[in-house]
């Protein structure tokens, strides 16, 4: 599939509004994986300027899971610029590839200037956490964004995925305050199931 079919193929599953039916239409663009669509991806990633296909072409890459040149193409991305969607596609596919090299990407997408990026960085490390010591302290620092929507999916990322340690447990302390409810809720909750007497004083 050339880049001009496959821009055409992806603005029309970038119209669809149903989730559900979007991630159909995008599974049945890569099954098969035809000859060139990697390719045709990345240049549309990169070029294309409608910002649906730029989003849906990070997600075909993305769900290429293990591809080599797909991770290091969503890092190029990122490297490129540019702002809303597309990053925050780009995060969170490096995060579902397991790039655990893309970590340095992941970084400067922590302190992007746009709230969507920062918030999908913090998704996207949180998937890398486990197994990527630095990738747990990015989230703590983002733990204390001042975008509550960034603290709360950095907070739950801490929560959830991120293996245990005082350091864990301080940042989830220091939002057992937080002027969000829901952020308070989850630090709080995730404190009292580590037995930190810290959930008892909130």
């Amino acid at each position: 599939m050339d880049g001009a079919e496959l821009e055409r193929a992806l603005a029309e599953v970038a119209a669809i509004e149903d989730r559900h039916a979007y991630f159909r239409a995008l599974t049945a663009l890569r099954t098969p994986v035809r000859p060139g669509t990697i390719a045709a991806a990345v240049d549309l990633l990169n070029e294309s300027e409608h910002e649906g296909v730029r989003r849906a072409a990070a997600e075909l890459l993305g769900a290429d899971v293990g591809d080599r040149m797909a991770a290091e193409r969503l890092e190029d991305a990122a490297l490129i610029g540019g702002v809303g969607e597309p990053l925050e596609a780009v995060a969170m596919e490096l995060g579902r590839l397991r790039a655990t090299d893309g970590v340095p990407t992941l970084r400067a997408l922590a302190v992007h200037d746009d709230d969507g990026v920062r918030r999908a960085a913090a998704q996207g490390l949180g998937l890398l956490a486990p197994a990527v010591p630095e990738a747990a302290r990015m989230l703590i620092v983002l733990s204390g964004d001042a975008d509550p929507s960034v603290r709360g999916r950095a907070t739950h990322e801490l929560a959830r995925s991120v293996p245990d340690g005082t350091d864990v447990r301080d940042a989830l302390a220091a939002r057992v305050d937080d002027e969000d409810p829901e952020i308070r809720a989850e630090a709080t909750a995730a404190l009292a199931e580590r037995g930190d007497p810290r959930a008892r004083a909130a």
